[in-house]
């Protein structure tokens, strides 16, 4: 749904429901991989849709945030990702 914040918990929790894909695809590589998307710049989908990683009142509970140490030594926490609709 465009506009609605979904948990990041909740996202990585559905791309690791298989058996095993946490082993392969840990939280450790999901919060890098993040972190890079958040530092690239991009902020479209291919079909235009705007993406975004707010942070909210969920970055102080632990369990329902993540923390990355970025190589300058700043700590990012992220919440949840955003969709917003494409411009019509």
């Amino acid at each position: 749904e465009y506009g609605k914040t979904v948990t990041l918990v909740s996202l990585y929790d559905a791309l690791t429901l298989l058996p095993g894909s946490t082993a392969i695809y840990d939280q450790t590589d999901f919060v890098r991989d993040l972190f890079l998307l958040d530092r690239s710049g991009v902020t479209r989908t291919k079909s235009g849709a705007t993406c975004s990683l707010p942070a909210s009142t969920g970055t102080k509970k632990a369990k329902s945030a993540y923390s990355f140490i970025a190589p300058d030594g700043e700590t990012k926490s992220y919440y949840g990702i955003r969709f917003s609709e494409v411009p019509a």
